[in-house]
């Protein structure tokens, strides 16, 4: 995967509330890791009124 020119975007983790970084990737995933909790958040491009986030934690 390739990440596009985009800055990282800064959310809260929905774990730990911590601040993370996610990048936008070139398919229209968003991916990044918490550094506290060591969760992962992947999410999809989906419709405008739709998210969806997937924690998975090691």
């Amino acid at each position: 995967m390739e990440k596009s020119s985009q800055k990282a975007i800064q959310i809260k983790c929905p774990e730990c509330l911590n601040k993370m970084n996610v990048y936008l990737y070139t398919d229209g995933t968003f991916r990044g890791n918490c550094k506290r909790c060591k969760s992962a958040i992947i999410q999809q491009k989906h419709s405008e009124k739709e998210k969806r986030i997937r924690i998975i934690k090691n």
